[in-house]
């Protein structure tokens, strides 16, 4: 454009900023928006977080016993109680509980995943705080280390002073000293962390005695221990105690006496009486009965006591010696020893031996060469004669003065004679055994018992072992009133049946009989009221050792190492002996099927065949006893046992073999042992005897 042009030209235009123009804000509008919005999202939070809570809380259950008055659940998101329950998140919580007189529960919650769990928890109550207040009735101090002190049976220790902490409700006390009677008590504690005294008394465990006596000065012994001298008062324990009062030239008063705890008691009126003389009367020989006066008093040597300020006679007499008599006067109190020689009473006893130059012994002593005659003190002597090369004799003979006995003896030549009569024909077989044999069975046997160890033997000398069972009639000959009895109705008592209820020391002291009958010294003795074997024994008549036994068993069976007597296999296949059989069915409970031997109960002896070894009836009829007192040897198998007899003494004695009520695997096996001391209806025996 010119500015130099008149003409007019456009007007120039200036642009200008527009602006709207502004509309004046509302602001009380404007918050209560703000404030709905937030609180709606507010409550949309807070119901989120609520049904967060819900969904992912657990329903926890929480019992405490007793009921608290107080009850708050701590940690993590608060515990929401809902009816019986608390929805609690899973995590760790402490549980706090208050109640009055309880201790304050607090324990540790730890919350699972489970939905629904329920935990326990059970309140302390506060105990007691009891303080024992212990005195004595007497007023005695007892030091609390002389004290045993028991609550509720556990030990306490109750220093003077001291409080115990004690649970509500009953306990109960008891308390012992060496010097108190027993103190039992029940205690009831308040508990709730409250005091109480309980106040016990101590008994003295003790009674007074006085004692006094005439004369007086009299020591007194109490228990074994001197006391003093009367008149004397003392304390006594309760319980027995032994009182003696002595004097010189008295007889000791002695008593026992019961005292009871606080109740005295008074022996002051104990009279003395003068002490008797005491004479220690001895005789050579000794043995002799003593007669005082007309009253027995002993055999010498003994001590006497005689009644003081009077004379005695004293006799004393002795078989085999002259009768002696002495008077004495007594004195109070006096001791004294008198010894009186008895003069020898002899008788003559002539001597026919053949062949001559024999030995003679008297009772065991060498009395030189066998002569016409000799003289011996009056009694009983066993004599005894010996040669080179011939058996001993020995006989028993009573010596009486006046009366000349007469012994005639022809000694037998040393042999091996296989057979041998006893004096009342019974029978024995002589056995020589060589190398060792054992007896017992293997634990593999079937119907082993326990008792049956096995045990390596040797028997070294040679035995008579009888070849048949003991009948009736020949142990009536030494005892005329036996009788076996019957059983079932079934007579055991015929002359040759085997003698049955027969107890082991009657059977010994029929053999003891017999050794008399034939000149030979009994194996058998009474000691203690016992029978026992004399030590070593002797060739008299005996029982069978278990061992020789179990040996001639062995080798009266059908063959080597068999288990039955019969062979290895049961039952019998033949009738071979008197067992428990077809025809004892209705007698016993027990029996061997299709089994048939004639006899219900024991049968003739003799009436089967003889074994290998030619002994009749080791198997069946009557079970045996043996020489050996019962005992179970252990198994050893190193050691070899030389002529075994058993221990030396002992009640219950061995019994060996079946009998005819015995019809088991285990009760016929040749190992089959057992034992008794009474006499039985299917128990008999056989004897036997060294050969040497």
């Amino acid at each position: 454009m010119n500015e130099s042009s008149d003409k007019p030209g456009p007007v120039p235009v200036e642009p200008v900023a527009f602006r709207p123009p502004r509309t004046p804000r509302r602001w009380g509008g404007t918050l209560v928006r703000w404030a709905a919005v937030t609180a709606l999202l507010a409550v949309l939070a807070v119901l989120g977080a609520g049904a967060w809570f819900v969904f992912t809380a657990r329903q926890v259950t929480v019992r405490v016993e007793p009921a608290p008055e107080r009850l708050i659940i701590r940690g993590g998101l608060p515990a929401v109680p809902v009816g019986g329950h608390y929805l609690l998140r899973p995590g760790s919580y402490i549980v706090e509980a208050r109640r009055p007189c309880f201790r304050p529960l607090e324990e540790k919650l730890t919350v699972g995943r489970e939905k629904r769990q329920q935990v326990r928890f059970r309140m302390q109550p506060l105990p007691g705080h009891v303080r024992i207040d212990l005195r004595t009735s007497d007023g005695s101090q007892v030091p609390a280390d002389r004290l045993q002190v028991r609550i509720d049976g556990q030990p306490t220790d109750l220093s003077a002073g001291r409080e115990l902490a004690l649970a509500p409700g009953k306990h109960r006390i008891e308390i012992q000293s060496a010097d108190y009677l027993p103190l039992s008590a029940d205690l009831q504690v308040t508990g709730c962390d409250r005091r109480q005294t309980a106040a016990l008394v101590l008994r003295p465990d003790r009674a007074r005695v006085r004692l006094d006596s005439a004369p007086s000065g009299a020591r007194v012994i109490i228990d074994g221990q001197p006391a003093g001298r009367t008149p004397l008062s003392t304390e006594l324990k309760s319980g027995r105690h032994r009182l003696e009062v002595r004097a010189p030239g008295y007889q000791t008063w002695r008593t026992e006496l019961e005292v009871a705890a606080g109740q005295p008691v008074d022996l002051t009126a104990i009279r003395l009486h003068p002490a008797p003389a005491r004479v220690h009367l001895r005789s050579i020989p000794s043995g002799a009965n003593v007669m005082v006066g007309e009253r027995f008093a002993g055999a010498t040597p003994l001590v006497l006591s005689l009644e003081p300020g009077r004379r005695h006679t004293i006799r004393l007499s002795k078989a085999g010696f002259e009768k002696a008599e002495r008077t004495l006067k007594a004195t109070r109190g006096e001791e004294k020893t008198l010894t009186v020689k008895l003069v020898a009473r002899r008788g003559v006893v002539q001597l026919a031996v053949s062949p001559p130059d024999a030995e003679l012994f008297v009772d065991g002593k060498p009395a030189g060469q066998v002569t016409d005659r000799i003289r011996l003190a009056a009694g009983k002597h066993r004599l005894e004669i010996r040669r080179q090369g011939y058996v001993p004799f020995e006989t028993t003979v009573e010596v009486r003065p006046g009366y000349p006995r007469k012994v005639e003896a022809i000694l037998k030549k040393r042999g091996q004679a296989p057979m041998i009569t006893a004096a009342n024909g019974y029978r024995l077989k002589r056995f020589q055994t060589t190398g060792i044999f054992t007896m017992g069975s293997s634990r593999r046997e079937q119907g082993r018992l326990s008792n049956e160890t096995l045990r390596k033997v040797r028997l070294k000398r040679p035995f008579y072992m009888g070849l048949r069972e003991v009948t009736n009639r020949q142990f009536r000959q030494f005892k005329a009133d036996h009788r076996s009895g019957t059983f079932g109705g079934k007579r055991l008592d015929g002359d040759n049946l085997p003698a049955a209820q027969v107890t082991w020391q009657e059977a010994a002291l029929f053999c003891n009989w017999l050794s008399l009958k034939d000149g030979l010294q009994p194996v058998y003795t009474l000691k203690g009221g016992q029978l026992v074997a004399r030590s070593p024994v002797g060739n008299g008549y005996r029982l069978p050792t278990e061992a020789e036994w179990a040996w001639c068993a062995r080798r009266d069976a059908a063959a080597d190492g068999v288990r039955y007597p019969w062979g290895r296999h049961f039952p019998p296949p033949t009738v071979m002996a008197n067992y428990a059989d077809e025809s004892a069915r209705q007698l016993l409970a027990t029996y061997i099927p299709g089994y048939n031997d004639g006899y219900p109960t024991a049968a003739p002896v003799g009436s089967f065949k003889a074994g290998r070894a030619g002994l009749l009836d080791m198997a069946g009829n009557v079970a045996e006893w043996c020489h050996d007192v019962y005992a179970i040897t252990p198994y050893r198998p190193e050691q070899v046992d030389t002529d075994p007899t058993g221990p030396a003494e002992g009640r219950l004695h061995v019994i060996r073999g079946a009998s005819w009520q015995h019809g088991t695997i285990t009760t016929l096996r040749l190992a089959y042992r057992h034992y008794g001391r009474k006499a039985r209806q299917d128990v008999g025996f056989r004897i036997a005897r060294y050969a040497q």
